[in-house]
């Protein structure tokens, strides 16, 4: 490929300019543009990884000596942060990227959407991909803002859809449930052997807030007893003592143990969503929680209220 090194690209993209080929880019634009995208050092070593690798033994060295070590890990470059996945990177990339920087002005924060916007619309204009996936990230924008965003009926049936196409077994059960309303919490929260088929349904016992159990089993829709089928025993990973084929969590990791409830039920919503056209614009912001406090695609149709 002409454009395998990225730095190369990096480099003719500052010295071509934003977007018509013509003028280059400042001497401030093109340290701040080219310090986002990433830096090498005179002899061809990526300098944040080597910062990184620093802060690595630092912090092993105080763990040694048993000493504090409250320095936060340095912020990469993109290239540096992206790897080998720089011609397949997408939004959720874009806004993992953005949010090493959780305490940056907004101003800071537009500034290297922009750099990495401009980066990709030229390395769509050179073939190398086909479309910029920072185009759905807002400029200014930071995805931490207070709120849920919350499925419409037809944007829920859309994540669905994309379930169905795109997701492996596991993160499509998943998505069923967030949809049947289970909170991320109580869908990860489902174990083997407290889900049981009865002749006519599957139910299962589900947690609630502030420890135990509610008191009548929660009955699974028909979709995702199909989805559940898809998933168990076949693909669901079992690793003793942590889980076998007929008892532990329902939803592991790749050790077999319980998936973690606080972040990757987020992770997989929005890996999904951005691969629906109907979603990449919103799915940076979706949370497993709006989709569970959204409506669902499983019950029967309803007026939704108007805003």
């Amino acid at each position: 490929m002409k454009w395998a090194n990225p730095y190369m690209l990096r480099d003719h993209w500052l010295s071509q300019g934003k977007h018509n080929g013509e003028k280059a880019y400042g001497a401030e634009t093109w340290e701040n543009y080219g310090r986002d995208l990433g830096v090498l050092t005179e002899d061809g070593q990526p300098l944040d990884l080597l910062r990184l690798q620093e802060w690595k033994d630092n912090r092993d060295a105080a763990a040694r000596a048993g000493e504090p070590f409250a320095a936060v890990p340095p912020a990469l470059g993109w290239i540096q942060f992206i790897g080998d996945l720089i011609w397949e990177a997408t939004p959720f990339h874009v806004d993992a990227w953005l949010n090493q920087w959780p305490a940056a002005a907004i101003r800071s924060r537009s500034r290297r959407r922009s750099s990495l916007f401009s980066f990709y619309e030229h390395a769509v204009r050179e073939g190398i991909v086909p479309g910029n996936p920072v185009r759905p990230i807002r400029p200014g924008v930071s995805p931490g803002l207070p709120g849920r965003v919350k499925l419409t009926r037809r944007q829920a049936g859309m994540l669905r859809s994309a379930a169905d196409r795109y997701a492996d077994p596991r993160d499509r059960l998943l998505i069923y449930l967030l949809l049947a309303k289970l909170r991320p919490f109580q869908a990860t929260g489902i174990w083997l052997e407290r889900t049981f088929p009865e002749q006519h349904r599957v139910v299962s016992r589900i947690p609630v807030k502030g420890g135990g159990y509610a008191p009548e089993p929660w009955e699974w829709p028909a979709e995702c007893v199909e989805a559940l089928d898809a998933y168990v025993p076949d693909f669901r990973i079992v690793r003793p003592p942590y889980s076998s084929k007929e008892q532990g969590p329902l939803f592991t990791s790749r050790n077999g143990r319980q998936l973690d409830a606080d972040k990757m039920p987020r992770v997989i919503v929005r890996q999904i969503a951005e691969m629906h056209v109907g979603l990449t614009e919103i799915a940076p912001r979706l949370t497993a929680d709006g989709v569970a406090l959204g409506p669902s695609p499983f019950e029967d149709d309803k007026t939704e209220p108007s805003a």
